[in-house]
């Protein structure tokens, strides 16, 4: 198992739990945010399916 392989698969568990929790922290200018699914879907269910393309193509591509 390479590095990548090892950080997509740990991306796509964090993706998991943020989703069973609701609630997910991503990159907002300098600092970080914190959405939440009840609050902001929209923003929280796109962060979400960015990190999981993003698990994919640490394991698939990389």
């Amino acid at each position: 198992m390479s590095l990548f392989d090892f950080l997509g698969v740990l991306l796509a568990l964090y993706t998991l739990l943020a989703v069973a929790r609701g609630r997910v922290h991503a990159k907002d200018g300098w600092r970080m945010r914190e959405l939440e699914r009840d609050d902001t879907p929209v923003d929280f269910w796109t962060i979400i399916a960015l990190y999981a393309l993003l698990s994919l193509a640490l394991v698939a591509w990389f």
